[in-house]
C-alpha cells in the first residue's frame, strides 16, 4: 500500500508541475530548433519546414525537423499543428526535470485551460522521440500536453517513442504520451496513434493517455479512426507491486469510446485492463487479454446472431419473397442503431424464393462492420390455404343427370393465377351420380394446402346458364352476368335489363374470365377465354375477377365480339345475335371474331 500512494503522489507532484516548461520557456529566447509559438512569433529562428498563420492559429510542419513546440498564454488557446511529409521531434540527451516536447497549456491559472487545444492535421506525420537521462526523483518525460482537448483528425500519424537510459535510480521516472487537463484525447477520421515506451528502470510509471481529472470534469479517451491507436509499454520494468504503467489514466466511469470501426491496443509488463482502477469497463467491445506481453486490446464486438432479427415466415404468393433483413448494433456510440443493408452489411439469399420451401439468408458486415462472422437466418415460404377468401372460386353450374358419375372441373384463381389441377390442388366428387346434391372436396397440394368443399345440384331435364344483358346509360356499357342477385343488383342502380343475352354451359373447359377496369370513368368491364390476355390486362391495372362462365367446347352458339374505336372505354360488344353483329360492324364498329361459344337454348321457357 505504502508503494501504491508513493506513485499517486509522484504522478500528482509531476502534473502539477507540468506546466512549468511553458513558464521556463517564457522568460527565455527560444533556442536552436525550438519553436516558440506566440503573436509576435520570431519565425527568424524556427528550423526549415516551420511556419506559422497567426490568422488561423496554425503551424505548419513541412518534413521538418524539430526539438520542442511550445505555445505562450497571449497566443491564441488553439493551436493547430498541421502536418506535410516525414516530421521529426527529438529531446536526444535533453536533461530538464520536466520535459515536454509539444505544450498548449494556455494561461498560467489551471482553471482557465478548458480552451488550450492542441488539433494534430494534414497528411503527413511527426514523430516524437525522447531520452530520458536525469538522475534522482521527480523526472517526467511527456510527449503532448494541453489544458483543453487533443485531437488528432484527417490522415496524419503522430509516433511517440520515449526510452529511459541505462544507469538510472530507480525512484519515480515518469514518462507520459498524451496529457490534458480538462477535455477529451480524441482520434477520428483515419488519424492513427502508435506509442512505443522502453525502459530499464525498476521504477518507471506514467501512462499513455493521462487526464488530470483531480482537477474537474470526467475525460476521456475517444477513437472513431480506422487506424486506431496502439501502445506498446512492454518493454517497462513494472512499478512496485501494481500495474505500474497505465494504457489509459483517468477517473471517468467510462475511459474510452470507441466508435466502429476503431480499435485501441496496450501492451504493458503486468496483466491490466489497459485503465487504472477508477474505471468501468468498455461495452460493445471485445477486450482480449494479451498473454506475453501483458496487456488488453479493444475491438469492436462483430455483430452476430443477436443482432440480426429473425425472418417472419411468408406465405407463397406467387411472387419473389425475398424478405428482408433487419440488423442493429446494440453498442453503437450514442445508442442502438439500425444497420443499413449495401452500407454496412450484405445479403445472400439461397433456395426457392418464389415456391413453398426454406429460404437461407447469409449476412456478412461490411464497412465499419467488416471483419465479423457471417450470420446465418431461414425462414420459409409456407403453402397458401386454398380456403381462405382471396382464392377465388368458380361458380359449379347444374348438371344434367346422366346416370354415370359427374365429375364438373372446378377453377380456382388467386390474384390472378389460375390454379393447376393436380399441381395445386385435386379434387374428390362425394354422391355425383344420383339426382341431388354432389360434393366436391378441393385439396391444396404443393405451393397449396387446406380444404374446400363445393356444392352442385344433379337434375333432370335442361341445365344452360342464362346470360343475362344489362346496359348502362351514362357510361353505355354492356355487362353480363349468370348471377341472378347481380341481376337484380344493377336493376336498382338504374342499369336497363336487356334479357338473356345467350346460356352457357354449366362447365367446360374453356372458362371466359372477366376483368374491372377502376380507372375507366364509370368503370369497365372486359371478357376473354385468353389466359395471356387475362394477365396482361391485370398487368396493366386491370382487375382480375377470375372466371366469370363457361364456353361451350361443342361451339354449338357463336357469341361474336365487336370493338368500337369510337370510344376510350366501354368500347367491347358481345352477343349471339347475328344481325346485332351485323349492324354494329355497319356502322363502324370492328368484327373481333368469336367471343366464346354458348349452348342451345332451351326449348322452353327457362328462369
Amino acid at each position: 500500500m505504502r508503494r501504491i500512494s508513493h506513485l499517486l503522489v509522484v504522478l500528482a507532484a509531476a502534473i502539477t508541475l507540468l506546466v512549468a516548461p511553458t513558464r521556463a520557456l517564457a522568460a527565455t529566447y527560444p533556442t536552436a530548433n525550438q519553436v516558440y509559438v506566440n503573436r509576435t512569433s520570431q519565425q527568424s529562428s524556427w528550423p526549415s519546414g516551420v511556419s506559422y498563420n497567426p490568422s488561423t492559429g496554425t503551424l505548419t510542419l513541412n518534413n521538418a525537423t524539430v526539438r520542442s513546440i511550445s505555445v505562450d498564454r497571449e497566443a491564441p488557446s488553439q493551436l493547430t499543428i498541421r502536418l506535410i511529409g516525414d516530421n521529426r521531434m527529438t529531446t536526444d540527451e535533453f536533461n530538464n526535470t520536466y520535459t515536454i516536447l509539444i505544450e498548449n497549456s494556455g494561461s498560467y491559472d489551471v482553471s482557465n485551460q478548458a480552451n488550450a487545444q492542441i488539433i494534430f492535421a494534414g497528411t503527413g506525420s511527426l514523430t516524437l522521440t525522447g531520452y530520458q537521462v536525469k538522475n534522482g526523483s521527480d523526472a517526467m518525460l511527456c510527449g503532448i500536453c494541453a489544458g483543453g482537448q487533443v485531437t488528432f483528425q484527417d490522415s496524419c500519424t503522430v509516433n511517440i517513442v520515449f526510452n529511459m537510459k541505462s544507469g538510472q535510480s530507480w525512484s519515480d521516472y515518469t514518462l507520459v504520451g498524451v496529457e490534458t487537463y480538462k477535455g477529451d484525447i480524441v482520434v477520428k477520421d483515419s488519424a492513427a496513434v502508435n506509442m512505443t515506451f522502453k525502459a530499464v528502470s525498476a521504477g518507471q510509471a506514467g501512462a499513455a493517455f493521462w487526464f488530470n481529472n483531480s482537477l474537474s470534469g470526467n475525460y476521456r479517451l475517444r477513437v472513431s479512426s480506422t487506424r486506431g491507436v496502439s501502445v506498446d509499454a512492454s518493454n517497462i520494468s513494472p512499478s512496485y507491486s501494481i500495474t505500474g504503467f497505465l494504457g489509459i489514466s483517468t477517473r471517468c466511469s467510462t475511459p474510452l469510446v470507441l466508435e466502429r470501426p476503431a480499435s485501441v491496443t496496450i501492451k504493458a509488463p503486468n496483466p491490466f485492463n489497459g485503465h487504472d482502477g477508477n474505471a468501468g469497463d468498455i461495452m460493445g467491445y471485445n477486450r482480449t487479454y494479451l498473454s506475453s506481453p501483458y496487456g488488453v486490446s479493444y475491438s469492436p464486438v462483430p455483430f452476430g446472431a443477436s443482432w440480426v432479427n429473425d425472418i417472419s415466415n411468408v406465405t407463397y404468393d406467387g411472387t419473389t419473397r425475398k424478405m428482408p433483413v433487419s440488423v442493429i448494433d446494440l453498442y453503437a456510440t450514442g445508442g442502438a442503431r439500425w444497420l443499413v443493408e449495401g452500407t454496412d452489411f450484405t445479403t445472400t439469399y439461397s433456395g426457392d424464393l418464389v415456391n413453398v420451401g426454406t429460404v437461407t439468408v447469409k449476412v456478412t458486415g461490411i464497412g465499419k462492420y467488416a471483419g465479423g462472422s457471417t450470420v446465418t437466418k431461414t425462414y420459409q415460404i409456407l403453402p397458401k390455404n386454398v380456403g381462405d377468401s382471396d382464392v377465388t372460386l368458380g361458380q359449379v353450374f347444374d348438371q344434367t343427370y346422366r346416370g354415370s358419375q359427374i365429375t364438373p372441373d372446378v377453377r380456382l384463381t388467386y390474384k390472378g393465377m389460375q390454379l393447376v389441377k393436380g399441381t395445386d390442388y385435386t379434387l374428390t366428387y362425394y354422391n355425383n351420380v344420383e339426382i341431388g346434391t354432389a360434393t366436391i372436396l378441393v385439396r391444396g397440394t404443393g405451393n397449396y394446402t387446406g380444404v374446400r368443399y363445393v356444392y352442385f345440384d344433379i337434375v333432370e331435364g335442361y341445365t344452360g346458364v342464362p346470360m343475362y344483358r344489362y346496359y348502362n346509360p351514362w357510361s353505355g356499357e354492356h355487362f353480363y352476368s349468370c348471377d341472378f342477385q347481380e341481376r337484380n343488383a344493377l336493376v336498382d342502380a338504374g342499369w336497363r335489363s336487356e334479357g338473356i343475352g345467350w346460356y352457357a354451359p354449366p362447365s367446360s373447359g374453356t372458362p371466359v374470365y372477366r376483368l374491372y377496369n377502376p380507372w375507366a370513368s364509370g368503370g369497365d368491364h372486359h371478357y376473354t377465354t385468353s389466359w395471356s390476355e387475362y394477365q396482361s390486362c391485370i398487368a396493366a391495372g386491370w382487375r382480375g375477377e377470375g372466371v366469370g362462365w363457361y364456353s361451350d367446347d361443342a361451339r354449338s352458339v357463336t357469341v361474336w365480339r365487336e370493338y368500337n374505336p369510337y370510344q376510350a372505354a366501354h368500347n367491347h360488344n358481345y352477343t349471339a345475335d347475328y344481325s346485332e353483329h351485323q349492324h354494329l360492324l355497319s356502322v363502324g364498329w370492328r368484327d373481333e371474331g368469336v367471343g366464346w361459344y354458348g349452348v342451345n337454348p332451351p326449348t322452353g321457357p327457362v328462369g
